[in-house]
Formats: structure tokens, sequence, C-alpha cells
């Protein structure tokens, strides 16, 4: 009985250690905000990396016009680019609009289904990292 008992333990006890070891590595989702020259005054300018659709643009626009400092947003799916204007007399910092616009994107691509979607293939290509 104690000879049985050592082996069922020691076998949980190796197939714990083996869970351990088998680390998985968590997919990132291909996504960026990374600014880009513009001559527009009071203007920043951003390749945008991680929109599936046009529904992605429109939502990651007003995710970047709620922060304080933004006068407007221009997102263009098209393109992968982003306009941001800001207010001369009180800026916002182009980090925090990155800040803002990469969060809201990590969030969205998190979600394993977005009915707004209008090409789910390239959102789930996008959630893989690719």
């Amino acid at each position: 009985m104690k000879r049985t008992l050592f082996i069922v333990a020691a076998a949980f006890a190796l197939s714990l250690s083996a869970c351990a070891s088998n680390k998985t590595t968590a997919i990132e989702p291909d996504i960026a905000m990374d600014p880009v020259a513009t001559d527009r005054a009071n203007t920043y300018a951003y390749a945008v990396r991680g929109m599936a659709c046009e529904n992605c643009a429109g939502h990651l626009k007003e995710v970047i016009e709620q922060v304080p400092g933004v006068q407007g947003a221009d997102v263009d799916f098209a393109s992968s680019r982003a306009w941001v204007r800001v207010d001369p007399a009180n800026p916002a910092s182009s980090d925090s609009i990155r800040e803002a616009g990469t969060k809201y994107m990590y969030e969205h691509m998190g979600l394993e289904y977005d009915p707004d979607c209008l090409d789910p293939e390239n959102r789930e290509r996008i959630r893989k990292g690719g």
C-alpha cells in the first residue's frame, strides 16, 4: 500500500513539474501606432497597424478624440494613417494619444468576437500576430 501511494505521489509530482516546464507564449497582436512626419500645424500623424476594417478606424477615431487636448482626428483604414489635431493652447502629448489608441486596440483585439467587424478573417490574422 505504501509503495502504491509513493508511486502515485511521485507520478503526480512529475506531472506538475512537466506542466511548469511547458511555458506557453502569449500571442502578441500585430498592433502599433508609430509617429510619422507631418507638415500640418498642431497635428500629430501616426502609421497605424492593427485595424481589421473601416469600423476599427471609426472606433479608434472616437477613442483618440476623447484624449484631453485633442480637437479632432481623422483615421483612414485604407492608408493605415491617423492625423490628430491638438488644441494649440493645451495640446495633448503624442505619447498620451499613442497610449490611448494602442490600449484600445489591444483591448479590442483581446475580445474573441466583434459583431461589428467587416473582415473577421483579417481581424483573426491581426489577433494572432501577423
